[in-house]
Order: C-alpha cells, then structure tokens, then sequence
C-alpha cells in the first residue's frame, strides 16, 4: 500500500526549465528607452519623456511597474488630470512562461485590477528588453497601443 522512501544526506539537484536562465536575465531593474511602432521605427520620444516608465523583476519573483505620465502642462489642474489619465502602477507575483512574463496583481492604482492577470511578450536582447503589449491601460486612443513594442534597456549600478 505504502511504498518506502529512501532517505539520504545528498545535496538535491534542480531541474531547471529551459526558461530559468531567461527568468534569471529578466532580474533588475529597466527603465524605458523608446516605444515604437515597428521594429526600428521609433513612435515616441527618448529621454525624459521615456524615463517616467520603470519596471523592476526580483530575485524572489514580484515584478513591478511604475509610469508617471506626462508633467508637462502648465495648468496644474489639467497637469493633475492628464497624469491620473496617463501614470499607472502595479505590483504582483510573477512567472514565465514561453515568451511571455505573467504578473497575477495583488496591488495596483486602479483597484479592478487586483487579483488580474497581466500576460507581457517580450523579446530579451542583453540589456534591452522588448515588449509587446497589445493594450495600455488608460492611454490616449481608448487606452489601445496596436502593435506598439516599449523597448527597455537594463539600469545598471
């Protein structure tokens, strides 16, 4: 009925998935260098404007996102409700799978989102990472990015 267990001192090995080395290269933390529309074809500006965008992966596998919008209208009233429409943020446990990351949220700054899963594409290049959603919460255009890929590249120090 019961089978017995051989018990010994040895070190256990771990199998690795053959996307461990990938999930292990997706760790730090990468800000946003460029959003375009094709490969190559640029659809928004780099520096400051790109470098509101932060994502950040874990050891221990939370990942993170934060964009804070654009801040740069004059009226601070239409300045504050700009940034409520464009900044966003969120948090949660994270897993690859194939080529794609899947965060299940636990925290967000939009509450409906909480306990969602967020599916990301992604392409990992060295220190850039390409990635291909198909929606943006919130964004200008109904919040859809069509065929937008946002290239990030590794923060390092």
């Amino acid at each position: 009925m019961f089978g017995l267990l051989k018990v010994t001192r040895e070190t256990p090995v771990a199998i690795e998935s053959p996307r461990a080395g990938v999930r292990a290269g997706l760790i730090g933390m990468w800000k946003l260098r460029s959003i375009e529309r094709e490969p190559g074809a640029e659809l928004a500006a780099t520096g400051e404007a790109a470098s509101r965008a932060y994502i950040i992966f874990t050891p221990r596998g939370r990942f993170m996102a934060l964009v804070d919008g654009n801040r740069n209208l004059s009226d601070a009233d239409a300045a504050a409700i700009e940034l409520f429409r464009a900044a966003f943020a969120y948090t949660g446990a994270y897993r690859v799978e194939g080529d794609a990351w899947i965060t299940r949220v636990d925290r967000s700054w939009n509450d409906a989102t909480i306990a969602a899963e967020h599916t990301r594409f992604f392409d990992l290049d060295g220190d850039l990472l390409t990635v291909m959603p198909v929606f943006a919460p919130r964004g200008k255009n109904g919040g859809l990015l069509k065929n937008c890929a946002f290239v990030f590249e590794r923060m390092k120090g």
